[in-house]
């Protein structure tokens, strides 16, 4: 009824997917540990000083990276075609709210981000 079932991918890809999927995850606790709250909106709401410690050091948006990694592991491990147009799509719009926040860092006296 939903057609043929997924390609099952060969034991490198399978790996190599597994392994961004486990690396975007760890990227995504990572920059969640680092933050000094848990509530982003009232981490947005305190003029607070930008986070440069831990993940945040070598990228603006961490979780953002992780999602779009594991998604990516994900897609490759399972053979999923689906997922990978989910990525296309999801790629610009994270892109978009990245240059976004980045926009509001820098009204809000935050300054440019630099690594």
């Amino acid at each position: 009824m939903w057609g043929l079932p997924p390609r099952t991918p060969s034991a490198l890809l399978l790996l190599a997917g597994g392994f961004a999927t486990v690396l975007g995850q760890w990227l995504m606790c990572a920059a969640r540990r680092a933050l000094p709250l848990s509530n982003y909106d009232v981490l947005m709401r305190v003029a607070a000083a930008r986070v440069r410690s831990g993940v945040y050091r070598y990228l603006a948006h961490p979780m953002y990276a992780g999602l779009l990694l594991a998604l990516a592991g994900s897609s490759v491990a399972l053979g999923n075609k689906a997922a990978l147009l989910v990525l296309l799509i999801l790629a610009p719009l994270l892109a978009l709210r990245a240059v976004i926040e980045s926009d509001d860092d820098i009204c809000c006296g935050h300054g440019v981000y630099r690594a």
